[in-house]
């Protein structure tokens, strides 16, 4: 099974249609995920978070992003 994570802002406007996307290609593709939301708020460090922007969405730990491995322009939430 895949283990998603989503880090968002709050009322991140993209974030709802991120959301919409992920979930139908998971059924398009039939693959189960566990698919965990995090709300990035003030207190949370982007860089411990490896947070550039919302949403940043993670598979088994790998960014979506192929170039975030090489980032390090952390967004703040």
């Amino acid at each position: 099974m895949l283990h998603i994570r989503v880090l968002h802002s709050p009322n991140c406007g993209s974030t709802p249609k991120a959301m919409e996307n992920l979930h139908q290609v998971l059924e398009e593709l039939g693959v189960q995920a566990e698919i965990q939301e995090i709300v990035m708020d003030a207190d949370m460090d982007p860089a411990e978070w490896r947070y550039f922007g919302s949403p940043t969405i993670r598979v088994n730990g790998v960014d979506v992003d192929p170039y975030a491995a090489q980032r390090s322009d952390y967004a703040r939430g």
